[in-house]
């Protein structure tokens, strides 16, 4: 919050020590005449070295996510990690989870107007609804028949403890959210673990693979995990429908796939994730980045910044990411017609770990 309040007075600091760490944090102007500067470097140069800036994170959030976590890895490890994976993201891969992400939206969709139907004059709140929805999906396309009912309940609670733990003050001790969500990292682990466990076993016997995990211990037979961003996905994109209408008529005719990059562009789900440069790097003519300071790219590149990231540690799910919410706004504008419930929040944003609206954007459906 304090971030945001200097940011609209445009009273940033250069430099904020953090925690004995240097934080750049650049202004609006200060990163505008930046950006200008004949010798600000290129994306490219950026991006050349894979070493030159690497994923920061409190070691803390590391116990949450893991130590040995693809986004804290380098080197030839991570290339081979990263080649194990690609499988999944295949143009064949994609095809079989558009065919269940159809059917799991649109039976979330009916189940909206349903809802919104019993009490026609009330407005619903889309958000927990959204974020129900794109579990399931994510269930179903990653782990299909491997999660039974009973599993599927067990696992959504253990999501939502992760998440709520990486929202409270990190105290590892027992009966405190941080506690809970490292609990529930375990128990989720071993779930997967459970369903690979029968996916391998499915696939060495010549099955047809049926969900991403199946794709994945296909190519392991030959020769051998973020659904967290996916609800503010959903809802950034119906508040930003809404208050663009002629965007919306035209969504409807032709150009979801725009839309559906801008919404991620506009409100990245992800926010503040800063990089610490591994060794000094030129900026400008005029100024270094010391090694060790910790960068926001998004804060420097506003416009033009890459929401899935880019090089060595973009996101590898980018394209699956991008497909579901170009399904999810296709069918909703098809299927449903909307109206905001227009409150004095509405416009806001707010961090659950990612960000939100305010409102849980509450709609009107019909």
């Amino acid at each position: 919050m304090q971030i945001c309040y200097l940011r609209k007075k445009r009273n940033f600091k250069l430099i904020w020590l953090l925690l004995l760490d240097f934080l750049l944090i650049i202004s609006s102007v200060a990163s505008s005449s930046l950006s200008e500067t004949p010798s600000f470097p290129t994306l490219s140069s950026l991006t050349s070295d894979p070493m030159l800036f690497y994923l920061w994170d409190t070691p803390l959030v590391k116990k949450l996510f893991g130590e040995h976590n693809m986004i804290y890895m380098f080197g030839q490890d991570h290339k081979d990690l990263r080649r194990q994976i690609a499988p999944n993201f295949t143009p064949r891969a994609l095809s079989t989870y558009t065919a269940l992400q159809q059917i799991i939206i649109l039976q979330h969709l009916r189940s909206w107007e349903h809802l919104s139907s019993e009490s026609p004059g009330k407005p619903i709140s889309l958000h927990l609804l959204a974020r129900d929805m794109n579990l399931e999906t994510s269930q179903t396309v990653f782990v299909g028949r491997y999660l039974s009912r009973e599993a599927r309940k067990k696992f959504r609670d253990d999501y939502n403890l992760f998440n709520t733990g990486l929202m409270k003050l990190p105290f590892d001790l027992p009966g405190f959210a941080f506690r809970n969500a490292k609990l529930a990292v375990e128990r989720l682990v071993e779930t997967l673990s459970d369903c690979a466990t029968q996916s391998k076993k499915r696939m060495s016997e010549g099955d047809e693979p049926s969900c991403l995990i199946d794709f994945w211990m296909e190519e392991t037979v030959r020769e051998i995990a973020e659904s967290k961003t996916a609800p503010p996905r959903s809802s950034n994109a119906v508040t930003l429908l809404d208050s663009h209408p002629d965007v919306l008529l035209r969504v409807r005719e032709e150009y979801t796939q725009a839309v559906a990059r801008e919404v991620i562009r506009y409100r990245p789900p992800t926010t503040l994730v800063p990089h610490i440069a591994m060794k000094d790097f030129l900026l400008t003519e005029s100024y270094t980045i010391p090694n060790g300071t910790i960068v926001f790219p998004s804060v420097i590149f506003k416009r033009n910044y890459l929401a899935f990231g880019v090089g060595p540690h973009q996101c590898v799910g980018q394209r699956y990411a991008l497909n579901h919410l170009v399904l999810f706004i296709a069918m909703f504008v098809t299927v449903l017609d909307f109206k905001r419930h227009r409150t004095g929040s509405c416009d806001e944003i707010m961090y659950c770990p990612t960000i939100c609206p305010k409102d849980g954007c509450i709609v009107f459906l019909s």
